[in-house]
C-alpha cells in the first residue's frame, strides 16, 4: 500500500496487470491505493503524475494499443525485443514504467522494472 505523500505525488495514474499464469492484461486508472485492488502476478504503474482527464486518456490509448496488438501479433518475432523505438519515451525516466513486485523498496516507488532498464537511452 502507499503512504499518504506517495499517493498524493502519484496524484492519477494508470497502472495494468499481468497473470503469468493466463496471460491476462488488465488496464486501469486510479489514485491512491487503486492498483492495489487487483489480485495478479504482476502489477505496473505505466503512467502517474496526472490529472483523471489525461489519466483517461493514457488509459484508453494503452487499452487500443493492446487490444490492437492481440489482433495483429507481429508475425517474425524470433525475440520478445519487436518496438522499434531505440529509446524510451522523453517522460519516461521520471513518469515511466515502474514494476510494484519490487515494493517495499521504497525509491521514487521502487525500481523500474528490468526491461525498462535494459531499454533506458
Amino acid at each position: 500500500m502507499f503512504t499518504r505523500k506517495e499517493q498524493d505525488d502519484l496524484a492519477h495514474y494508470v497502472y495494468f496487470t499481468y497473470n503469468t499464469e493466463t496471460g491476462e492484461v488488465y488496464v486501469g486508472k486510479g489514485s491512491g491505493n487503486r492498483v492495489w485492488d487487483h489480485k495478479r502476478d504482476q502489477s505496473f504503474v505505466l503512467r502517474h503524475g496526472m490529472d483523471e482527464k489525461t489519466a483517461e486518456l493514457v488509459e484508453a490509448a494503452a487499452i487500443d494499443l493492446i487490444k490492437f496488438l492481440s489482433l495483429n501479433p507481429p508475425s517474425n518475432r524470433k525475440n520478445r525485443d519487436w518496438l522499434a523505438n531505440s529509446k524510451r519515451g522523453d517522460a519516461s525516466p521520471k513518469k515511466g514504467l515502474w514494476n510494484f513486485k519490487a515494493l517495499p523498496v521504497r525509491g521514487p516507488w521502487g525500481p523500474p522494472c528490468e526491461k525498462a532498464q535494459r531499454s533506458s537511452s
